[in-house]
């Protein structure tokens, strides 16, 4: 399985990547990595993966805000398999008005 982004959404990403290098920071990294972590140990039965090789998550743009991203994982097939969100909240002094709620590590 690998990460996929949409033609709208690399923009998005790169200025994620961008401001968390400005921060000497790595959670939206850490994020999208855990995010994949996620995806792919879910099974079906404790031994077969749900997912194939060829499965891929799909990153677009969301509406909350500039670092705001949905995604979906797409199946070889054409299904679309779980779907979600992520917002890149930013750092202390930053105003965030989307209103959502950030989980810690055990969340994941």
């Amino acid at each position: 399985m690998n990460l996929r982004f949409s033609e709208n959404a690399l923009p998005r990403a790169l200025k994620c990547f961008e401001v968390e290098r400005d921060h000497h920071d790595d959670s939206f990294s850490k994020c999208l990595k855990n995010l994949m972590r996620w995806v792919s140990r879910w099974t079906e039965d404790g031994e077969k993966p749900i997912y194939d090789e060829e499965d891929y998550i799909r990153l677009t743009p969301d509406f909350c805000n500039e670092y705001s991203f949905g995604f979906a994982v797409h199946h070889k097939d054409g299904r679309i398999g779980i779907a979600g969100g992520l917002l890149f909240h930013g750092y202390p002094g930053d105003v965030d008005t989307t209103f959502s709620v950030t989980m810690d590590s055990n969340a994941w």
